[in-house]
C-alpha cells in the first residue's frame, strides 16, 4: 500500500555464520529510507513509494567469527548466551545451522562430534538477537614445553616441598610416576604423589636433594621433565621481639634476630596489627636497622600514642619464613605522691582531644586504672609542620607542576588549616604564593606564557619550590627549597631489561632497569615512570591500565587485572615535555582464579564431648579448567565477635580440635590457590565448659610438619 510501512525479514545459517546483505533484484538502489537491524537479518521499509517496486533479496557474505573456544577432549565445559528483554527473551542454540537445544549447554565430556559452529538466538515478541562461536576440541600428547618441572628446585631442611608437575595434555594426563635419580618413589609416611600429580616430601633432609622427574602418560603418549631439588637450611627467628613499654617521645628497638641459609637472600617485614610498616613514607618514625648479624631490628623515633600495638617480625626467604610478634604499650605517665589531688601534664598537642586515667601504685605493684575522663581538648596554636616531599616539574604549554605529602591531622593545631604555595625562577627576585585551602590536597598546578621556554633558552629552565602551612592562628615554618626544571624535550632513552611475574589472578609485580637521569635538567631529566598494561589479544590499547611512578623507584604493582589471561606490559620515562620511547614490550600470563564458591563443610563431636572433628571438600582441580591450583587449606578458629584468631595451615581436608566447653566460637575455611585466596566457609560452635586451647590430636599429629602460622584468614 502506497505511504505504507512494510518489513522483510531473512533466517541464514551456516559455517562461519554468514553475514547478511540485502539489495534489490535489479541492482538498483535500496530507497532512502530503508532501515536494516537484527545483524541484517531485518529489513523495513517506510512510506513505500511507486519507485520501491521490484524484488528484494539478501545475499549472504562470510564474516569472521568471534568467541571461539578451545578446549581439551574429555573436558567439562559450559556455554552460556546471556540476554536481556522485556519480555525477558527465550534462548535458543543452532550448531552448524540445525537446532541443537536452548537455554544453558553443558558437555560433561567432550569429544570430537562436539566440534562446530554454534549459534544462539535471543528472541522475545519485539525481535531477534544472534551470536555465535566456534567450538574446537582438540587432543594431543603430554608435553612439558610451555611448563617444565622448574630446573633448580628449593626446599627447607625440615620443612614441606613440593614440586609440581604440570604437563600440557588432552585428554588428562595419568600422574602415576616420580622418579629420584634412578630410584622409583612410593607413597609413605613422608613422600606421596598428591592427586593433581605433585610430589609432596614432608620433614625434608638434606638426603632428599637430588635429580626428580616427573612422568605424566595418556592414550596420545608419554612425557617427562626433571629439576634439581636443593635443601637449604631453615629460616628461623632467633631473637623475637619482646613485649615493651614505653613513654611518649622515647625511642625503642624491638629486635629481630634470624638464623637462615647463606645461599639465600632474607627480607624483613614489619607490621602493625597486620598493617606493613612503609619504611619509606613513614620515615619520621620508622627506621629498620639491619646488621650482619642476620637481625632486621625496628627502630621507632620520637614514640607517639597511635605506635601502640601488635608489632609482628617475619623474615622471609624464597623458600619458607617464620614469624614472631610481641606489643608494644605507649604510656605518657605523671608521677605524683599519693596526697596529690591535681597533675600538670605538658608536652600534648593543640587542638586535640585527649583523655586521661589515674592509677594507684606502691612498693607491691599497681591497682586498676581509674574509667578514662571526659574528654578534653587543648587550645589552638599556630602550626610547627610544614609538608614534605615537596617536588615539582614543568609540564606543557606553561604549566608548572608542583606537588607535596600533606601534614598530618594531629599536626593541624587550629581550625582553617591550608598551605602556601610559593615559587619563582631561578634568576627572579620575586616570589609567586597561591594559597590552598583543602589540608588534604597534594598538588598543585600553574600557568603562565611567562614559562614557555622560547629558542634562545638553554635545554630547561629551572625553579625554585617551597611550600607552609597556615591555620586561623598564623603561619608555620616554610619547607626546604626544592628546586625543579622545565625540560623542553621529552625523554630520549627508554627503560630496559622489563620483567614481571605474577603475584595473584589478578595482581603482577614489574621492574626495570631506570633511564639515567642526569640530574642536570638536560633532556635526560627523568620525572617518572609510566607504566601500561593490557591484554595483547582481547584489549585495544589505547584502553590500557597506567600507572605512574616516581622516579625513584624502578619498580610497581599492577592491580586490577583478568585471571588467566595473556598481557603486554610497557614502560616509558616521562618529564613534564611527555612520554619518552617505550622500552621493549614485556609479556606474562596471569594465574587462573580461584573457585567462585566455598569449600562445603561437616563437623562431628564425639560422645564424651571432649574432641570437634572437621571435614571439608577436598577440591578437585583440572590442569585445563579456570580454576587455579590449590596449594593448602588455611583454618581459622577464633572466639565469636573477633577478627583475629589462630590460623593453621594443611594440605589435607580434616582437622580436630579440643571442644571448647564454654563461649561461642567461629571455624573458617578456605583454600589457598597459585591464584590467591578462596571463598571462605564459616560455621558456628557452642560450647558449655572452659576453652581449651586449640590443638592437634594424634589422629592429626602429621600436620605439625605443615607447621603453625599466626595469620589472617
Amino acid at each position: 500500500m502506497l505511504a505504507s510501512n512494510i518489513t522483510l525479514e531473512c533466517f541464514a545459517l551456516g559455517n562461519p555464520i554468514p553475514d547478511i546483505v540485502w539489495r534489490k533484484v535489479d541492482h538498483t538502489d535500496l530507497p532512502p529510507s530503508h532501515e536494516i537491524s537484527e545483524s541484517g537479518a531485518v529489513l523495513h521499509l517506510y512510506n513505500v513509494q511507486y519507485e520501491d517496486v521490484g524484488g528484494y533479496e539478501s545475499a549472504p557474505e562470510w564474516a569472521e567469527t568471534i568467541n571461539n573456544t578451545q578446549i581439551d577432549i574429555g573436558s567439562e565445559h559450559t556455554m552460556r548466551c546471556v540476554a536481556s528483554g522485556k519480555p525477558f527473551p527465550f534462548i535458543r542454540w543452532y550448531k552448524d545451522g540445525y537446532m541443537y537445544g536452548k537455554g544453558e549447554l553443558k558437555f560433561s565430556s567432550l569429544t570430537f562430534d562436539d566440534s562446530g559452529m554454534y549459534q544462539c538466538l535471543a528472541e522475545n515478541y519485539w525481535g531477534i538477537k544472534y551470536a555465535n562461536a566456534e567450538l574446537r576440541v582438540i587432543a594431543c600428547a603430554p608435553t612439558f614445553e610451555f611448563n617444565p618441572v622448574r630446573r633448580q628446585l628449593l626446599g627447607a631442611k625440615d620443612g614441606r616441598v613440593l614440586i609440581e608437575c604440570k604437563p600440557r595434555a588432552a585428554p588428562r594426563a595419568k600422574f602415576t610416576t616420580w622418579m629420584k635419580g634412578k630410584e622409583l618413589l612410593y607413597n609413605n609416611s613422608r613422600i606421596s604423589v598428591m592427586w593433581d600429580g605433585t610430589l609432596e616430601i614432608m620433614k625434608s633432609t638434606e638426603n632428599d636433594a637430588g635429580l626428580y622427574s616427573c612422568f605424566a602418560e595418556n592414550d596420545r603418549g608419554k612425557a617427562n621433565s626433571s629439576g634439581y631439588l636443593t635443601i637449604t637450611e631453615p629460616t628461623i627467628i632467633t631473637e623475637p621481639p619482646e613485649d615493651t613499654e614505653v613513654k611518649v617521645g622515647d625511642e625503642v628497638i624491638l629486635r629481630c634476630g634470624a638464623s637462615f641459609d647463606p645461599m639465600l637472600d632474607v627480607t624483613f617485614i614489619w607490621t602493625i596489627d597486620f598493617r606493613i610498616v612503609d619504611f619509606h613514607s613513614e620515615w619520621e618514625h620508622y627506621e629498620r636497622v639491619l646488621s650482619e648479624d642476620g637481625s632486621g631490628d625496628l627502630r621507632i623515633k620520637n614514640v607517639q600514642i597511635w605506635h601502640e600495638g601488635r608489632y609482628a617480625c617475619t623474615t622471609q626467604s624464597v623458600v619458607d619464613s617464620d614469624s614472631a610478634y610481641a606489643d608494644l604499650k605507649i604510656v605518657a605517665p605523671t608521677f605524683l605522691d599519693g596526697h596529690s589531688e591535681r597533675a600538670e601534664v605538658t608536652g600534648l598537642y593543640p587542638w586535640m582531644e585527649y583523655q586521661f586515667r589515674i592509677i594507684a601504685t606502691n612498693e607491691h605493684g599497681s591497682g586498676e586504672s581509674s574509667i578514662p575522663s571526659l574528654k578534653t581538648k587543648t587550645w589552638d596554636a599556630q602550626p610547627v609542620v610544614s609538608p614534605t616531599d615537596v617536588e615539582g616539574y614543568g609540564g606543557r604549554n606553561g604549566e608548572i607542576v608542583i606537588t607535596w605529602t600533606p601534614v598530618e591531622p594531629w599536626y593541624f593545631s587550629g581550625k582553617k588549616f591550608g598551605y602556601i604555595v610559593a615559587f619563582k625562577p631561578h634568576d627572579a627576585y620575586d616570589w609567586w604564593y597561591e594559597t590552598i585551602s583543602d589540608p588534604e590536597t597534594r598538588r598543585y598546578v600553574h600557568r603562565d606564557s611567562y614559562f614557555i621556554p622560547t629558542e634562545e633558552d638553554f635545554q630547561v629552565r629551572e625553579f625554585q619550590v617551597k611550600i607552609k602551612s597556615f591555620n586561623a592562628k598564623g603561619d608555620g615554618p616554610y619547607s626546604l627549597t626544592k628546586v625543579i626544571y622545565y625540560p623542553r624535550d621529552v625523554p630520549i632513552e627508554s627503560p630496559t631489561d622489563i620483567y614481571a611475574r605474577p603475584v595473584s589472578s589478578t595482581e603482577a609485580l614489574v621492574w626495570w632497569l631506570p633511564v639515567m637521569d642526569t640530574g642536570t635538567g638536560l633532556q635526560q631529566y627523568i620525572e617518572g615512570y609510566q607504566v601500561k598494561y593490557w591484554r595483547k589479544y582481547d584489549d585495544p590499547e589505547p584502553g590500557a591500565h597506567r600507572i605512574f611512578v616516581s622516579a625513584s623507584l624502578n619498580q610497581t604493582r599492577l592491580e586490577n587485572m583478568l585471571p588467566d589471561s595473556h598481557y603486554l606490559i610497557e614502560v616509558r620515562a616521562f618529564n613534564g615535555a611527555g612520554l619518552g620511547p617505550p622500552g621493549e614490550h614485556c609479556e606474562m600470563f596471569t594465574k587462573r582464579a580461584p573457585p567462585p564458591d566455598p569449600p562445603r563443610m561437616w563437623r562431628y563431636v564425639t560422645w564424651t564431648g571432649q574432641w570437634l572433628y572437621v571435614w571439608w571438600d577436598h577440591i578437585s582441580y583440572d590442569w585445563f579448567g579456570d580454576i587455579s591450583f590449590p596449594l593448602y587449606y588455611k583454618v581459622m578458629f577464633r572466639k565469636t565477635g573477633y577478627i583475629y584468631g589462630k590460623v593453621y595451615m594443611t594440605g589435607w581436608h580434616f582437622m580436630d580440635f579440643p571442644m571448647p566447653q564454654m563461649g561461642d566460637f567461629e571455624l573458617l575455611v578456605r583454600g589457598r590457590y597459585e591464584g590467591g585466596d578462596g571463598p571462605v566457609r564459616m560455621i558456628s560452635i557452642k560450647g558449655e565448659a572452659p576453652i581449651i586451647t586449640p590443638t592437634l590430636s594424634l589422629a592429626s599429629m602429621v600436620l605439625l610438619a605443615l607447621g603453625i602460622v599466626g595469620l589472617e584468614i
